[in-house]
């Protein structure tokens, strides 16, 4: 159950995400117009810039342009894991520079589908969605918490789409934290340990690396995870929204993946049609701008 903090009223959020030169800018400014439509208090949104440049490119001006037009705050972020692994850009946000209290990461292939409650907020320190499925098994996160000196810890959880139960396992696509401003470091130095552990596939590494060092960090911390419903994480890998209530936080990944659901499909459009550079930049890349066109095709197909 969602825990909220029901004082400071007037509290703001810092929302952060990465903005890489390519398909993630175009994502990244998607994610950041679906902020301030959906978002009624003028929060601390941020775009978080991997360098150095030679390694990661450049942002194109429309991009810096959709950015500035959405009052997005734009800051560099180096990979201090290495620069073959990718999804390392992202650790370094929770250690974003803000005034906020809390501060929530997305993941860029997130679009936000309706308004919360901006006057409360989560109350725990930190909170997230279960992970969808067990990636490693039992053996191998007690090697991995012996590593750090740590025992293995009691808290247990439910996955999000398997049901087995686990250790403390999330979706690191979307986290909140309040008032953990040694998260960050904790995490960055976890992932780097694991990155050369040799007990885990190289493929399940690859892609989950993140999420596996998370727990460990949090540990470290002294702290546990408040898992929240999946409504703030939504898993289209696995599931479609149909009839049911839109989540908040709709994770698609693919630009073909917007098209599958009309609600979806209806926000991309929506959003390219409020500002012309909000869709020169979303559909700079190929993906966005295919989906963007089937969506105006089948608008325009005549009906039988």
């Amino acid at each position: 159950m969602t825990k909220y903090q029901k004082d400071h009223k007037n509290e703001k959020i810092c929302f952060v995400f990465i903005c890489q030169s390519g398909e993630l800018e175009a994502k990244a400014v998607l994610l950041a117009a679906s902020l301030r439509h959906f978002l009624t208090i003028d929060h601390d949104i941020v775009a978080a810039i991997p360098i150095p440049e030679r390694r990661w490119g450049r942002l194109s001006e429309v991009t810096l342009e959709a950015l500035k037009l959405l009052n997005v705050r734009t800051i560099k972020l180096q990979n201090e894991i290495s620069e073959d692994y990718p999804i390392g850009n992202k650790l370094g946000c929770l250690a974003v520079e803000t005034t906020c209290e809390n501060i929530v990461f997305i993941d860029s292939d997130v679009i936000m589908m309706r308004c919360f409650d901006e006057q409360k907020y989560f109350e725990s320190p930190i909170s997230a969605v279960p992970a969808s499925y067990t990636h490693i098994t039992f053996e191998v996160w007690e090697e991995l918490y012996a590593q750090f000196g740590l025992p293995i810890p009691t808290q247990r959880m439910l996955t999000e789409i398997s049901k087995e139960e686990s250790l403390a396992y999330v979706n690191t696509g979307f986290i909140a934290t309040k008032l953990t401003p040694d998260l960050a470091s904790k995490w960055i130095n976890c992932t780097k340990a694991i990155y050369e552990y040799p007990g885990i596939p190289q493929a399940i590494k690859y892609r989950f690396l993140d999420q596996i060092s998370f727990p460990i960090a949090v540990a470290l911390s002294d702290m546990t995870i408040d898992f929240i419903g999946r409504d703030w994480n939504f898993p289209s890998w696995s599931l479609s929204i149909g009839s049911d209530q839109m989540p908040i936080f709709f994770h698609y990944q693919s630009a073909e993946r917007l098209l599958r659901e009309h609600s979806t499909a209806t926000l991309l459009q929506k959003f390219c049609q409020q500002n012309p550079v909000y869709k020169a930049a979303i559909t700079q890349h190929q993906s966005f701008n295919l989906a963007l066109s089937q969506i105006q095709c089948f608008e325009e197909k005549p009906q039988v």
